[in-house]
């Protein structure tokens, strides 16, 4: 975990003006290319609800010569929230908790990206039951649109242009169709984190 503050809030901007106005502590994000790091991005919570996460990335702008990192969260009212690093003393400094990914797969067999391959396993009774809990997960589900379409490894149909946000975790949307159709088992942690879930709700 890593420790952050909220720096604020900012709508965006239509106009140039509208841009050169704005402004956070003396700092402009429109006014700079955003440049994404290699750090993990970081899990922030919802600002109106405390059982809610979104998933902020992390990028870095040189300002005043100097390098600036920030995470950037878009809310759907419009409004961009900035993050920056901070210490535990810190006025509303918090833990950041950082995202886990499940179902997403290198390019091909042979890659060497360091990222698993869609692996059968038959043996699976709970699979049915699982994939009823999926579907249940990624209704409450935060999702998040990417460019162009996904397609599957195994039989290269298209499977989907988003992905499904929920706490920690990030899973594409086409991820149901590998255990649907193909036999694939979800990772054990990620199995136990939506049957933890479900269980939860049904409580």
């Amino acid at each position: 975990m890593s420790i952050w503050r909220l720096l604020g809030n900012l709508p965006q901007a239509k106009t140039r003006e509208g841009i050169r106005a704005q402004s956070l502590d003396g700092w402009n994000p429109w006014q700079h290319h955003w440049k994404q790091r290699e750090e993990p991005d970081i899990v922030v919570p919802d600002p109106e609800d405390s059982k809610r996460f979104h998933h902020a990335t992390t990028y870095w702008v040189e300002h005043d010569g100097k390098v600036f990192n920030f995470a950037a969260d878009y809310l759907e009212s419009g409004i961009w929230r900035f993050f920056v690093p901070a210490a535990p003393t810190d006025k509303g400094a918090f833990e950041a908790r950082i995202p886990r990914y499940e179902g997403f797969w290198r390019s091909s067999i042979h890659s060497d990206v360091n990222l698993p391959w869609p692996q059968p396993e038959a043996n699976w009774p709970e699979r049915a039951a699982f994939l009823e809990m999926l579907d249940r997960a990624e209704t409450e589900a935060q999702r998040v649109s990417y460019r162009g379409f996904s397609y599957c490894r195994v039989c290269a149909c298209k499977n989907g242009s988003q992905s499904f946000q929920l706490d920690v975790w990030e899973w594409p949307s086409g991820f149901r169709h590998y255990m649907a159709e193909h036999g694939v088992r979800a990772n054990r942690e990620f199995e136990l984190f939506i049957r933890e879930w479900a269980h939860e709700k049904d409580s």
